[in-house]
């Protein structure tokens, strides 16, 4: 049976450094929720306090209505994937997922390999326990490898024999922890597709902590964003791509991330990059704002079969290119700023580039201003029409 997850105001402190900041989260039954963000930033030490393997110093979980802050681990219907498998090297595949029911419905004699054979009892729990590891191990295809040991098994094998230990518990409730991370390119998508229809055969909450965005968006039925310890937005997966509230969640959603660059605005000189002059779709009060944009939203200005209107047009270095199959990213900078930049184009116009000769000058792109993000020197999201904010020193502005 699934069980709703609730965080209010979980604190977390290392050393005297604070590494969760009062987090507050509502986890509906039955969902799939993916904890996503940077390596440190505080996410798998949230999943291991709702585990009730890591103390918090304040705030409260609860797992429907009830207060599990000072419950044990043993005591919440939970089970846990750990990244590193944590499969017991000397115990076959079935005796690893047997472990959670031996654990718990076993006696402590019943469970010696030799006394436990003649412990009054035992006898008809040990078969009712082999008949769940038999069910559960024909669900993710283990059947034929259950006599086997960790070592004689692949990455991807371990890690069924880790999320087949999971699920013989029967819990309200699933965590794991970067479980595919240990895993070849191949075998994670495999492996994410096998996991997405477990939560759909059990019906079960997932929370699933990911530095990899594409997990995170092909998984969730929900998305936390974690930076620096704190939320910074959740939402869907198409709702955190489309409709970033912050400019961390809009350069972490999205491969390639989101193109940032830095305007400044005044009411004599109007807009410009770095010296460059800027059409802008909104009042060039004065100010630093940061425009945003997908590479996709890119294009080679001089290669648009069509005029774009009031598209916002800047020059850009060329670098290098990646070829994906029919399109390619180009890699630029911008000549005076030196940002970053990179566009989406059909690897068409890479060889209509290559076949005037000026592979290798200056671009020119453009952007559909309706494509844009705008975000103040903060590096949270204003609308277009109210792009304004104070001036501030090139040191203290979003990098």
């Amino acid at each position: 049976m699934a069980a709703s997850v609730r965080l209010e105001q979980v604190a977390k402190y290392y050393a005297g450094k604070r590494t969760l900041h009062e987090v507050s989260l509502d986890i509906a039954a039955g969902e799939f929720l993916t904890l996503v963000g940077p390596s440190g930033c505080g996410k798998s030490t949230l999943l291991r306090i709702i585990a009730g393997l890591t103390t918090h110093e304040s705030g409260r979980v609860y797992m429907g209505d009830r207060d599990i802050t000072a419950s044990p681990a043993s005591e919440r219907p939970v089970s846990m994937v750990f990244q590193s498998y944590a499969l017991y090297p000397h115990m076959t595949v079935a005796q690893n997922i047997a472990t959670p029911l031996r654990m718990k419905r076993l006696p402590a004699p019943a469970r010696w390999p030799l006394l436990g054979r003649f412990w009054p009892g035992s006898r008809k729990l040990r078969q009712q326990i082999d008949q769940e590891v038999s069910a559960v191990a024909a669900q993710v295809q283990l059947q034929n490898l259950l006599h086997s040991r960790p070592s004689q098994l692949s990455g991807g094998q371990r890690q069924r024999v880790a999320v087949a230990r999971a699920m013989v518990k029967q819990p309200d409730v699933f965590l794991m922890d970067e479980p595919l991370s240990n895993l070849d390119a191949r075998l994670r998508v495999h492996m994410r597709s096998e996991i997405a229809a477990l939560h759909q055969r059990t019906g079960a909450t997932f929370i699933y902590v990911t530095h990899d965005q594409v997990e995170a968006m092909t998984l969730s039925s929900r998305v936390a964003v974690v930076m620096d310890g704190q939320i910074v937005q959740v939402g869907t997966p198409r709702a955190l791509y489309e409709d970033p509230q912050d400019i961390r969640v809009a350069r972490f959603i999205g491969s390639p991330e989101m193109n940032i660059l830095t305007i400044t605005a005044n009411a004599q000189h109007g807009a410009s990059l770095d010296g460059e002059p800027v059409q802008l779709p909104v009042p060039a009060g004065a100010g630093v704002i940061h425009l945003g944009f997908r590479p996709e939203s890119v294009s080679i200005a001089d290669l648009a079969s069509r005029p774009i209107p009031n598209a916002i047009r800047f020059s850009a270095i060329f670098e290098r290119t990646e070829v994906l199959g029919h399109d390619a990213l180009l890699f630029c900078r911008h000549p005076h700023s030196n940002e970053p930049l990179v566009a989406r184009a059909p690897v068409a116009d890479i060889d209509r580039l290559r076949a005037r000769g000026n592979w290798s000058d200056r671009l020119i792109l453009q952007i559909n201003p309706a494509q844009t993000f705008w975000f103040d020197a903060q590096g949270s999201r204003i609308p277009p029409a109210y792009a304004r904010c104070e001036v501030l020193p090139i040191h203290k502005r979003v990098s």
